[in-house]
């Protein structure tokens, strides 16, 4: 039996409600909101005086929005972007930017009705839970983390990846030899479930079953592998126990 379940996060247990808005969020929420915390900070007076907005928003933008070195974790984003205006990268400035991108993805987020309980029968049948999850722009796994404790989930999970903590992302395989290899378990014993294709395809290519949640009715595509098990929400997966 594959006791070792893996989980995407985003649009599988937690519904970040942004599809096809991240960008524009990224513009006209979350940029204003870091040039408005980098104000409070008296130390960079001097460098902020002349530092108009729309050059900043246009700096920021380019440099967290990269689609070349797209594994790049944005907290090099971040320290790129603040070297260019003469702000020097200490720890406590970019927290202070990478904190206004996670208020904005918990402001909107929402949980779907039935992770609770499909994870706590999950536990008590002797299941292990596991995420790994792409982040957006590689953002650290901390911010997750913090969702995660917000939602009262965190404690389901014996282990958790991120994306932006190893500057490697789904579809390529070796995320999840990073998820066996750091959990000790035998790539035998794991299963992955996601609601994208990018997860079908993530564990077909690194050889383990998939279970993908169709929550919204919708055709793969052409080119993409078959799941192992399709099912439309979360708490049908008991149906299908246990999982070869």
């Amino acid at each position: 039996m594959r006791d070792f379940l893996v989980f995407d996060l985003g649009e599988t247990l937690i519904n970040f409600n942004q599809q096809g808005n991240w960008h524009q969020n990224l513009q006209k929420k979350v940029i204003p909101q870091m040039y408005a915390t980098l104000q409070t900070i008296p130390s960079l007076n001097s460098q902020l005086k002349n530092l108009n907005f729309d050059h900043f928003s246009q700096v920021v933008y380019s440099n967290i929005a990269l689609k070349e070195e797209k594994h790049r974790s944005m907290v090099s984003r971040v320290e790129k972007y603040l070297q260019i205006f003469d702000i020097p990268p200490e720890h406590s400035t970019i927290r202070s930017q990478l904190e206004v991108f996670h208020q904005n993805l918990n402001q909107s987020a929402t949980i779907y009705p039935d992770v609770h309980q499909s994870l706590e029968k999950l536990r008590k049948v002797g299941y292990t839970l596991a995420i790994w999850s792409n982040t957006p722009w590689q953002s650290p796994g901390w911010i997750f983390h913090d969702i995660l404790r917000s939602y009262d989930l965190h404690h389901y999970f014996t282990d958790l990846y991120f994306s932006g903590d190893f500057e490697i992302q789904k579809p390529d395989p070796r995320t999840l030899q990073i998820v066996a290899e750091n959990s000790g378990q035998k790539k035998e014993n794991l299963v992955y479930i996601g609601n994208a294709e990018v997860d079908i395809i993530t564990g077909t290519d690194f050889g383990i079953p998939t279970v993908w949640i169709n929550r919204e009715g919708r055709s793969l595509a052409l080119d993409c592998p078959r799941p192992s098990l399709e099912i439309t929400q979360l708490d049908e997966l008991m149906k299908f126990l246990p999982l070869e």
